[in-house]
């Protein structure tokens, strides 16, 4: 069975939801599931492993 095609989010969108989650109070970029609850505010948000694979992207680029 084909894994159903969930929307895309891109890097700028991992970033945007990132920042959002830190000046909505969060301190780590797990703090992001708080954006989870909220789709109709926030819409597509970011998974945890889609922002660390970001975060290791930007560390690695220097």
């Amino acid at each position: 069975m084909a894994k159903a095609a969930g929307p895309s989010i891109t890097p700028a969108r991992s970033s945007w939801n990132l920042a959002l989650a830190v000046a909505l109070g969060g301190d780590c970029f797990a703090d992001i599931a708080t954006l989870h609850t909220e789709p109709d505010v926030f819409g597509p948000v970011a998974s945890d492993p889609t922002v660390s694979r970001l975060i290791d992207t930007l560390a690695a680029s220097g």
